[in-house]
């Protein structure tokens, strides 16, 4: 018998994102893709989210040494729990990304804003593409108490069921 805890677990989806030294960025999932292709779709919305150029996105699934939320692939699921996990997961890593934009920059970090993958002050043509602040993060010179990654391990709140196909309707009219 499971605990609500470990039941919560099952019912929540992990939305991982790291940003690796190499330049490219790992999305680690607790679905597994056997056959149904949900590496392009992820992707997607990985890059629609953070302007992550989509080549340089990869996908890390069924390794239980670094999954450790989520429910698995079935009925339908997969896109709704995993899309819904990288979406939250997303907007950790533009929060991180002020906060580290706002520093290397020397602005507010409310004056920062985030659209198309790249961080910019507002009422100016100063900004920083998501990339190339990874990049910086990641060579270790911010001072204590700013990220010195964006990458983030983020588990999603319970995702709702879906039933895609529960209903079928025909009218037939015969004359």
């Amino acid at each position: 018998t499971l605990t609500e805890a470990e039941l919560d677990k099952l019912r929540a989806e992990i939305g991982k994102i790291v940003f690796e030294p190499d330049g490219m960025v790992t999305l680690v999932t607790g679905t597994l893709d056997y056959g149904q292709g949900h590496s392009t779709p992820f992707s997607q919305i990985l890059a629609a989210q953070l302007g992550v150029p989509f080549e340089k996105i990869r996908l890390k699934q069924n390794d239980s040494d670094i999954v450790h939320t989520g429910g698995g692939t079935g009925g339908s699921r997969s896109i709704t729990a995993t899309g819904l996990a990288i979406v939250e997961a997303s907007e950790l890593v533009v929060a991180k990304g002020k906060q580290a934009a706002a520093h290397l920059m020397e602005a507010a970090e409310s004056d920062i804003v985030f659209a198309d993958g790249v961080f910019t002050i507002a009422g100016t043509d100063r900004s920083i593409g998501i990339m190339e602040l990874s990049r910086r993060l990641l060579d270790g010179k911010m001072p204590d108490g700013l990220p010195t990654s964006l990458s983030v391990d983020h588990s999603s709140r319970e995702v709702p069921s879906t039933y895609p196909n529960g209903c079928h309707v025909a009218e037939v009219e015969i004359d």
